[in-house]
């Protein structure tokens, strides 16, 4: 969906393609008709993984270039790769693979509300 507002006359366009966007498919940008629209798009590119076929200048915006991915996807891995922090003594940007060992889960299956009988 694209909702686009005119400044001037406060006019609101809004449109709702009939198609569903997946990993493969391109979208037209508007960014040659709204010059602003070019940082809307790629935030959308950034955010969602919708890219568009064309666009004059498509990169990271909100995320950093080694993020592989998009965030508001449902597809993420929600704790990430690889912690990125910045090390003062080494005065530069380290990349540490994460693990994360699971633990022992122990599931009660056991329901409160069913009373058992031993009857």
């Amino acid at each position: 969906m694209c909702h686009l507002r005119m400044s001037p006359t406060h006019r609101r366009v809004i449109h709702r393609p009939s198609w569903r966007v997946d990993k493969v498919t391109r979208i037209s940008p508007v960014v040659s008709l709204f010059p602003s629209a070019g940082r809307w798009e790629r935030e959308v590119w950034d955010m969602f993984g919708v890219s568009s076929i064309n666009h004059p200048d498509l990169c990271r915006i909100s995320t950093n270039y080694g993020f592989e991915g998009h965030p508001l996807r449902k597809d993420l891995f929600l704790s990430g790769y690889v912690e990125v922090h910045y090390d003062d003594p080494e005065k530069r940007v380290v990349s540490v693979p994460i693990e994360i060992p699971q633990e022992f889960c122990y599931f009660n299956f056991a329901r409160p509300w069913e009373q058992r009988s031993d009857g």
